[in-house]
């Protein structure tokens, strides 16, 4: 067996050098009775990287862990690892690990005992700090400790790809940063490809290389943290990778030979022409884009009475009442980190850019193309 962190790996038995993809997805789909788990999924997990892979719950990411496991078989497509065909291995010749969101140790063995037939466990031990629980029981470890020993076990098989299904998701708030921080440092030192299962934008977001979005079993989208949260694929995503939750606004985009324009409420925004098809349009605005006017330097017609004030950590989460909108977008949410922010009662002024609205079709879901590029004229009705 290779050194820890090169990349040669054993799969059915055979030591091979790592392919440029750690794990591939052919058309793989699974179906529970009438119910389709994972609808024709094709991906690849490059060598080396954190692949977050998120989604709703019932989405299939789960599933997708325990079919590359080898714990349950695909119904079609193939799965390729380090190269291999591998679709039709039994789990224990796959050379692939798996962290649970509960630690699955034997509880009466020591932690010395639970990592002693992992390979070059000592710098995981040392990595990892585990050095001063190893004398001690299992079960009186807590949960980060568990999740710990969890990591040093599977990385230390040198696994092909280590499969993590929402290994944080049991942990108190300090617990679950900390384990996050130490899988991601451990991946850099280590290069080690794992596919990471989260619900949780924030987490996904803080350990991803690349993020894949399931939903009902298809595979929606897959990019950088980046790139998903700038230019989510439909509404979906753009949900899912918004912390607070958006603001879903209905507006109406209307069109002249040269001119398109966007109406909410009494509220119009002169668009680039042909951006947006005519008709219905379903807007997402980030909470923290909505903006409080302090000053008369900058023009709105958003009136709006603040309802509830909530601090969030660093965030102020302000509610507004608006008619300015529109009979269909009564309320918004704003999210600011400014000193002072209107109080409970108060009446002010919004405002918020076009160029960040992201635009849906209300029917499919679709995203439409971002407002950007032409100069955006604001005005009202």
């Amino acid at each position: 067996m290779a050194d820890f962190g090169h990349v040669k790996h054993k799969v059915n038995g055979t030591e091979r050098a790592m392919a440029s993809e750690a794990v591939t997805l052919e058309g793989v789909s699974r179906k529970y009775s009438c119910r389709l788990a994972l609808d024709h999924i094709c991906l690849e997990v490059r060598q080396g990287e954190i692949l977050v892979v998120m989604g709703k719950s019932g989405a299939g990411k789960s599933t997708l862990l325990r079919l590359i496991a080898g714990l349950e078989p695909a119904d079609t497509g193939r799965i390729l690892l380090a190269g291999q065909d591998a679709t039709h291995l039994p789990p224990h010749r796959r050379g692939v690990a798996m962290v649970r969101q509960r630690a699955a140790l034997f509880p009466d063995r020591t932690v010395a005992r639970q990592l002693r037939n992992s390979a070059s466990n000592a710098r995981l031990i040392e990595r990892l700090q585990l050095a001063e629980l190893l004398p001690r029981r299992c079960e009186t470890l807590s949960g980060g400790e568990q999740q710990r020993v969890s990591l040093a076990q599977a990385l230390g098989s040198q696994p092909v790809v280590c499969l993590l299904d929402e290994p944080a998701a049991s942990l108190d708030t300090p617990q679950r940063e900390s384990i996050q921080n130490w899988i991601r440092e451990i991946q850099r030192e280590f290069s080690t490809t794992l596919l990471y299962v989260t619900h949780d934008p924030i987490e996904a977001q803080r350990v991803a290389d690349r993020v894949a979005v399931l939903d009902g079993g298809k595979l929606i989208q897959v990019g950088t943290p980046a790139e998903v949260y700038a230019e989510p694929a439909n509404s979906l995503v753009a949900d899912l990778f918004s912390v607070p939750k958006l603001n879903w606004l209905r507006g109406t985009v209307t069109q002249t030979e040269d001119q398109s324009w966007l109406a909410l409420g009494n509220q119009r925004w002169q668009i680039p022409p042909g951006v947006w098809p005519q008709g219905d349009v379903r807007l997402g605005v980030r909470p923290q884009a909505v903006e409080i006017v302090t000053n008369d330097g900058k023009t709105t017609n958003i009136a709006g009475h603040v309802a509830d004030v909530r601090r969030v950590g660093s965030d102020w989460i302000l509610q507004i009442k608006t008619q300015d909108l529109g009979a269909d977008n009564p309320e918004i949410i704003s999210c600011s980190r400014a000193a002072h922010v209107p109080q409970a009662g108060e009446t002010i002024r919004i405002t918020f850019s076009p160029d960040r609205l992201l635009g849906f079709c209300p029917a499919t879901g679709r995203a439409l193309s971002k407002l950007t590029g032409e100069k955006i004229h604001s005005g009202t009705i």
